[in-house]
């Protein structure tokens, strides 16, 4: 049931939504009257049934993995575990403490380690059904250790995956070498939310194919590649904090989006700040369906190259870049461009920023707007820097 409506007469109408399990074709709405008596029975059965099949199952440290841990007086010792026992819609809520390769030696195999495998997800993690990972105590306190080697910490492959929430997060950490990766959400996982955790020692910490996908509240350090990537539709990067990524000099973006046709990708309120390439990546390549992207309400500053750079992503429409502050860019090559664009289209509209001074954009101690091709339109530039606050962790 997706929607309820209660009116104040004598009658409730309830809409029903037919589930469409093949993911194809049309939902169609089934609409139902029912007196008052009837409804409130209905909503508590309905209720009831959803409390009955959903299930909390419980990590720690102290745990011991079997076919019955999970409680909370035994709960299991990894996180493979207990998703393996989780059914569609439970909790598993993990405890404070070290998870993955616990003791740090690179080859899962130590008392308490995760069973991580190079064949079929090439992860530490797989979750394969439609759970909410948690931690009871936030991503200061409970850390997912062993992303290395390519190595990605987690694997998402199932729809509506829920992983971390505002403090009960994750601290997903790599090695020396930076040579793992973070979180890998599948285009199987529609509707994937990525929420509350930090990342770092890392090649890249978040790569997003599944449409619908939200990551928010994030922090990001020490990404040696691209932090955060998408591949998807409609896809949500809001409220993160990126900062100190990539190599210097080197042209991997903070967060980098390539479009796709369907619903427009969506970067928000983010603090792409002191990265070491580009701040953020916008490249429709050269598909003249692929949805416009919105790029707005962005603390960008003080990346080594260009703060935002838009490529080829205005063939079929109008790619939204406003609203950011974005300023004290590109200083490596002394060009002192916070946005660049290379389109071949309609203009990018890049009015009502904030470019480092009242006037707008331009030479120090402003940015400037570089382009090749169509120009963007950098119109009513704000005189003042906007707000953008750092997402609360613990």
């Amino acid at each position: 049931m997706e929607r309820e409506r209660v009116n104040h007469i004598d009658h409730v109408y309830i809409d029903h939504v037919a589930p469409n399990v093949a993911g194809g074709g049309r939902r169609r709405p089934v609409h139902t009257v029912l007196g008052r008596a009837g409804a409130l029975a209905l909503l508590l059965a309905a209720a009831s049934a959803t409390q009955a099949h959903a299930a909390t199952i419980h990590v720690a440290n102290s745990g011991i993995d079997s076919g019955a841990c999970g409680a909370e007086v035994a709960p299991c010792r990894t996180l493979t575990q207990a998703i393996a026992l989780a059914s569609d819609g439970d909790v598993v809520l993990v405890g404070p403490g070290v998870y993955g390769d616990v003791d740090g030696d690179g080859d899962f195999v130590s008392p308490g380690d995760e069973p991580a495998g190079r064949s079929g997800c090439n992860c530490v993690v797989r979750v394969n059904k439609s759970v909410r990972i948690l931690s009871e105590q936030g991503a200061g306190a409970t850390v997912l250790r062993g992303a290395l080697g390519g190595l990605f910490a987690v694997a998402i492959d199932s729809p509506g995956v829920v992983f971390g929430k505002r403090k009960a997060g994750f601290s997903v950490i790599g090695d020396a070498q930076h040579d793992g990766h973070g979180i890998w959400v599948g285009e199987t996982s529609v509707g994937t939310r990525v929420e509350g955790n930090t990342f770092s020692r890392l090649e890249t910490a978040l790569f997003v194919s599944g449409n619908r996908s939200k990551v928010i509240g994030n922090r990001i350090t020490q990404a040696f590649g691209q932090a955060i990537r998408t591949e998807g539709e409609s896809i949500s990067i809001t409220a993160n904090v990126v900062e100190q990524t990539g190599s210097y000099g080197a042209h991997d973006a903070a967060v980098h989006l390539v479009g796709n046709p369907g619903g427009p990708n969506r970067v928000e309120r983010n603090l792409v700040i002191g990265n070491l390439g580009i701040g953020i990546f916008v490249d429709n390549g050269e598909d003249p369906s692929a949805a416009e992207p919105v790029v707005r309400g962005n603390l960008v500053v003080g990346n080594a190259l260009t703060g935002i750079k838009v490529v080829l992503a205005a063939r079929s429409g109008l790619v939204t870049v406003t609203g950011n502050s974005i300023y004290a860019n590109d200083e490596l090559r002394g060009t002192n461009c916070g946005l660049t664009t290379l389109v071949d289209g309609p203009r990018v509209d890049a009015s009502g920023n904030y470019w480092g001074a009242p006037s707008g954009p331009g030479g120090n101690p402003a940015d400037d707007a570089c382009s090749a091709g169509t120009p963007p339109d950098v119109s009513d530039p704000s005189p003042t820097e906007f707000v953008v606050v750092a997402p609360a962790m613990r």
